[in-house]
C-alpha cells in the first residue's frame, strides 16, 4: 500500500513523515529533475506500507516546479492514499488544496495538525462536521509532540482498505452544467486515459486554462471543446 502526504508549506506535512520514518528513509530525484521527494517503508497492521513525502504544495494548479512534479507523482495513478496534511491555525488557507485533492477521487484521510497552535489562537473547529462535509475522516494531530500520528496511520490504513472516496464541491448550476458538457467530450474522446484521473478533474483544469493540461489537449484535438465554450 502506497501513502501520498500532501500539503502546503509549513503544515507540519515531513514532520509527521519523519515520525513515522525515523532515520530509515531514502530522498531521491524526480526523474530528470533537481527536486527532491522522500520515501520510506513500514510495516502497518502486518502490512508493508510505502510512505512518499511529496513537495510541499499550495495548489495544484501551480506554475512552480516542485509543485508541478508533486503533482505530476498524483496523476500517475499508482498512490492508494493520500493524507492532507493541514495546518490547523490556517484551516480556510489550507482547504484550496484540499478541495482539489478530493477531486483527484482518491481515498483520503485529513491530518488537521498543529491543532494545539488552533487551540491557542482560540480557533475552535468541528471535526465531526469537518469530517462530515468532505466525506473524509478527519485526525487531529500534534506532529511534533507524535500526538495522533498512530491514529492516522491506522485510520489511513483503513480508509485504503475501504478505498473511501470524499465529496466534492459542487459549484453554481451554470457551470456544473458546463463541468458536465466537457467531462463526456473528454470521455468521449479519451483524453482522461493519458492522465488516469477523473474527467471532472481535467474538465476543471480547461476552466483554469492550466498550461499543462491545455497543452495536453491541443495535442490530442485542439478543437476538442469547440461547441462548448
Amino acid at each position: 500500500m502506497k501513502i501520498a502526504l500532501m500539503g502546503q508549506p509549513n503544515s507540519g506535512k515531513s514532520t509527521v513523515f519523519n515520525d513515522v520514518a525515523g532515520y530509515k528513509a531514502i530522498t531521491s530525484n524526480f526523474p530528470g529533475k533537481t527536486v527532491k521527494y522522500t520515501l520510506t517503508k513500514f510495516n502497518l497492521l502486518g502490512q508493508i506500507i510505502e510512505l512518499v513525502d511529496l513537495p510541499g504544495t499550495y495548489s495544484l494548479t501551480s506554475f512552480d516546479l516542485a509543485e508541478l512534479e508533486a503533482r505530476k507523482y498524483l496523476l500517475k495513478g499508482n498512490v492508494d492514499i493520500v493524507i492532507n496534511v493541514i495546518d490547523a491555525s490556517l484551516l480556510s488557507r489550507s482547504l484550496e488544496l484540499t478541495l482539489q485533492l478530493l477531486e483527484l477521487k482518491l481515498p483520503m484521510v485529513i491530518c488537521l495538525n498543529m491543532i494545539d497552535e488552533a487551540e491557542r489562537k482560540g480557533i475552535k473547529i468541528d471535526i465531526e462536521k469537518l469530517s462530515k462535509v468532505f466525506g473524509v475522516p478527519v485526525v487531529p494531530t500534534i506532529a511534533v509532540k507524535g500526538k495522533g500520528i498512530k491514529e492516522l496511520f491506522s485510520t489511513a490504513h483503513k480508509v485504503g482498505e475501504e478505498k473511501k472516496i470524499g465529496k466534492t464541491l459542487n459549484f453554481s448550476k451554470d457551470v456544473e452544467e458546463i463541468i458536465d458538457q466537457l467531462s463526456i467530450q473528454i470521455k468521449k474522446k479519451q483524453v482522461d486515459q493519458e492522465f488516469n484521473v477523473p474527467e471532472r478533474f481535467l474538465a476543471l483544469k480547461y476552466l483554469e486554462n492550466d498550461s499543462y493540461f491545455m497543452e495536453n489537449f491541443e495535442k490530442r484535438d485542439k478543437d476538442i471543446f469547440k461547441d462548448i465554450i
